[in-house]
């Protein structure tokens, strides 16, 4: 798997607006999670110059769709955090660091705008495989919420949204206040 190839075929297909950000993406054993984006800094400058995906190892044994999923998932964070201040992005990951709603607040809201910029079943297949093969906690939506989410998406006539999914899923109402 190229993760450079894949890497490009989302910001083709759905991230458009990442095409002239500098965003390397590597292989690298990490402890918590699959994947990661964080700040590419170079020596003796003081911002960043652009961002890096981190991809777990033990990825190597999951396909191109799980992939996909994930830099997907990793992109569309990217893409909030170009549209942050560089006060609000450090903010932003300290309350991220610290608080565990906001990190699932975070998640959630970063794998529904994955899930409507066409990248739903590419996530599916990575939480699967997360299920499947790992033990991590879950921060974003489980795959049975995806699975019920891409079975409602396409008769909705607007995108997806966190209200929905709090309606949907925390609230027990469905998506107009009915099952």
């Amino acid at each position: 798997l190229n993760l450079e190839d894949i890497k490009n075929e989302v910001i083709v297909e759905g991230c458009r607006e990442l095409e002239s950000v500098k965003i390397d993406i590597s292989w690298k054993p990490l402890t918590d999670g699959l994947m990661m984006f964080s700040h590419l800094y170079r020596r003796k400058w003081v911002g960043h110059i652009g961002y890096i995906i981190d991809v777990d190892c033990n990825l190597k044994k999951a396909g191109h769709l799980e992939i996909r999923g994930g830099i997907a998932h990793e992109c569309v964070h990217i893409i909030s955090d170009t549209r942050k201040t560089r006060r609000k992005s450090s903010r932003d990951l300290r309350k991220y660091e610290l608080s565990s709603r906001y990190c699932n607040l975070e998640e959630i809201c970063t794998d529904i705008e994955t899930i409507n910029r066409g990248f739903g079943y590419d996530l599916l297949a990575l939480e699967l495989f997360r299920e499947r093969n790992f033990n991590h906690e879950v921060h974003g939506i489980s795959s049975k919420e995806i699975k019920d989410i891409l079975a409602i998406k396409e008769d909705l006539p607007v995108e997806f949204t966190y209200k929905d999914y709090v309606n949907l899923f925390r609230n027990g109402n469905g998506r107009n206040g009915s099952k």
